[in-house]
């Protein structure tokens, strides 16, 4: 008899069909876990322009066209990233992928996490830090004294 995953009996001499449910499932989850975000962006700048269909004479026959432009290839983004690209990656990417680590990556990764540790630690120095470039700022009223 053959195992069964998540319901479905596959035939043992087919073990491509689990790497391919993997792939497909990591495709999904990542689907779904930009689904919501690139979602609610594209709303907010489309919201954004709404004022601009409220323009009238000149400035409406202006900018109407550019507004109704930016909308639409908004809308054209969203349908892509929530229906074309999810199928595409899919069907580009049956074997599944392999994740290769960029070393120039790693390493940038490592400085900034050290970095960040830091000023962690030395909260109070970050502070003081703060605090001086302000005042000096508002003091003096331009950056030149100190540069």
């Amino acid at each position: 008899m053959a195992p069964s995953y998540g319901g479905e009996h596959r035939a043992p001499h087919e073990p491509w069909r689990e790497q391919l449910q993997d792939a497909d499932g990591g495709i999904r989850e990542a689907a779904h876990e930009v689904q919501r975000p690139v979602f609610y962006a594209i709303a907010i700048i489309i919201t954004a322009y709404l004022p601009i269909f409220t323009l009238q004479r000149v400035e409406g026959r202006l900018f109407h066209p550019m507004a109704w432009t930016v909308a639409f290839a908004l809308l054209g983004a969203l349908v892509f990233s929530m229906l074309v690209a999810p199928v595409l990656s899919s069907m580009l990417f049956r074997k599944g992928v392999i994740e290769w680590r960029n070393p120039v990556m790693e390493f940038l990764k490592t400085r900034y996490r050290d970095a960040v540790r830091w000023a962690i630690e030395h909260r109070l120095l970050q502070r003081g830090g703060a605090f001086w470039v302000s005042y000096r700022h508002l003091s003096h009223g331009r950056w030149s004294y100190w540069l």
